[in-house]
């Protein structure tokens, strides 16, 4: 077996297929880097005021015509949104752009 450059191999069949970025398996894949760079792109337009507080945020099949993203992708970038405080979801009628003056 030969291993590749992140030092991972995988024996299928009796031929040794090394694992690439690309991989689904692997650690690192399309879909992580994509949320993450969601999740970074609504956070900078959260700070520089394009979305202010108390307004609703673009819905997320508008998110995912604007991005190509899937909603699952998609809705793992707001949640991380929420979780650090700078959106607020309300069941039924979306994720709003939480005041930072408000404790939650």
């Amino acid at each position: 077996m030969t291993q590749n450059p992140r030092g991972k191999t995988e024996a299928t069949k009796g031929r040794t297929v090394p694992r690439t970025s690309e991989d689904p398996r692997t650690f690192t894949t399309r879909d992580h880097r994509a949320y993450a760079s969601l999740f970074a792109m609504l956070r900078d337009r959260i700070e520089s005021d394009d979305y202010t507080p108390g307004k609703p945020m673009p819905s997320i099949g508008d998110l995912c015509t604007e991005t190509g993203l899937s909603r699952q992708t998609t809705g793992r970038a707001l949640q991380l949104l929420e979780n650090e405080g700078l959106i607020e979801r309300v069941p039924g009628h979306g994720y709003f752009v939480a005041d930072p003056l408000e404790p939650r």
